[in-house]
């Protein structure tokens, strides 16, 4: 956690803890760029507002800790194509949501997605 991983990209832009994290729905900016109409102010936060990276499985899928905004507590998956929540009640496992269910899910060495 004290690194961001090599292919985090734009190293030099500033985080911050404290401004909400601004996804409460997943998002694939690879399929649906224009979703929002600031799409690249709100992509710009996604990496960079209200999340604590945990770590990575390579190839730019990175895990965070989301500290800030409506879903404090949540482990989203970012990558360079979209963003998701994980856990059982966003549809992408059979995993409790939250930090603790994530662990959980990790530590039995489960794949991130499974069909619930």
């Amino acid at each position: 956690m004290a690194e961001l991983p090599n292919d985090w990209g734009d190293d030099e832009q500033e985080r911050d803890l404290n401004k909400p994290f601004p996804l409460v729905v997943p998002w694939m900016w690879e399929e649906d760029p224009d979703r929002f109409e600031d799409a690249d102010e709100i992509l710009e936060q996604v990496y960079n507002h209200g999340s604590i990276v945990l770590g990575t499985d390579g190839c730019a899928m990175n895990w965070h800790l989301i500290v800030a905004g409506p879903h404090r507590g949540h482990i989203w998956l970012i990558t360079d194509v979209g963003a998701a929540p994980f856990g059982e009640q966003f549809g992408y496992t059979t995993a409790e949501p939250g930090f603790a269910g994530w662990v959980r899910h990790w530590a039995a060495n489960k794949p991130w997605y499974e069909a619930p």
